[in-house]
């Protein structure tokens, strides 16, 4: 089911954050939200297990496998609950990046319940209503999501049932903008597609600094600029990497961290961001005699 492929995603996005060197327990932390007729705040989570930071929650894998579908279609319940992991759980708000990936495999079909509109007032729960007026008016939790937790909302849609077309509500809630492309809200047809896209650096920052280490050493040649954009997101270009040791089966590590400024002014810290990756190169020469 669509359900299976959206969870099957989920849970490899949150491996990745496991596997990254940078990201762990204390600085990650995941909210979940479910719904439908109604949403439901389910809890907050490490990405790691508490007893073994290389091996994801159990529990937070637990409770998103017992997941289940059915009923009508809430966008504005499923952000207000959102809003109670923002207010009350999620630790460091104030600090931190505050991401959140909204995704539906269908279109909004159920009143919101508190921002001024007429067409609330006639809005009917069915599938005839979907993507009327009455189901796609957030626009108080919008606000409050952005101004009071900046909160960066990525809006995909899952299946050919889903809708991103402009002024439909999963377009509506969508707060980002790739500069490269124009886009901001994204369908996808297949599990592949939904994890690349969560594993994808969330944020179109400006590269302030990279770092290429070989053994502990840094590479005085590799620099910021090496980084180039992409539709995608970053990428970095083919480099010459000495200080490798060719000996068959010695280990030859080697780390990259990357500096990011998401809101464009270097001058402010509270902002920026550092990712890091390891790679384990083994050598392959054989010892000559």
């Amino acid at each position: 089911t669509i359900l299976d492929a959206e969870l099957d995603s989920v849970i490899k996005a949150i491996e990745g954050f496991v596997d990254a060197p940078s990201l762990t327990n204390d600085n990650v932390n995941i909210g979940i939200v479910t719904f439908s007729t109604e949403a439901t705040y389910l809890g907050n989570w490490g990405a790691a297990d508490p007893n073994d930071p290389k091996v994801v929650n159990p529990s937070l894998v637990d409770n998103l496998t017992s997941l289940s579908y059915g009923g009508w279609t809430n966008f504005d319940d499923a952000l207000d609950k959102s809003i109670k992991y923002f207010e009350n759980d999620a630790p460091d708000v104030g600090a931190r990046t505050n991401i959140m990936y909204f995704l539906s495999d269908g279109l909004p079909n159920r009143c919101g319940d508190d921002d001024l509109n007429t067409a609330e007032d006639n809005c009917a729960d069915s599938d005839d209503n979907e993507n009327k007026p009455g189901t796609i008016v957030f626009d108080s939790e919008l606000e409050i999501l952005q101004t009071n937790y900046s909160v960066s909302i990525h809006a995909i849609g899952v299946g050919a049932g889903s809708d991103v077309t402009p002024g439909s509500g999963l377009d509506k809630l969508d707060n980002t903008r790739n500069p490269l492309t124009g886009d901001n809200v994204t369908k996808v047809t297949t599990s592949d597609e939904l994890t690349a896209l969560i594993l994808e650096s969330p944020i179109f920052s400006d590269v302030l600094e990279l770092e290429v280490k070989v053994n502990g050493v840094v590479l005085p040649y590799v620099n910021a600029s090496h980084v180039r954009s992409t539709p995608t997101g970053y990428a970095f270009g083919t480099t010459i990497v000495t200080g490798l040791d060719p000996t068959k089966d010695v280990e030859n590590n080697i780390t990259a961290t990357v500096l990011l400024d998401v809101d464009g002014n270097s001058t402010t810290t509270s902002d920026q961001l550092t990712l890091s990756t390891e790679t384990i190169v083994l050598g392959t020469a054989m010892p000559s005699f």
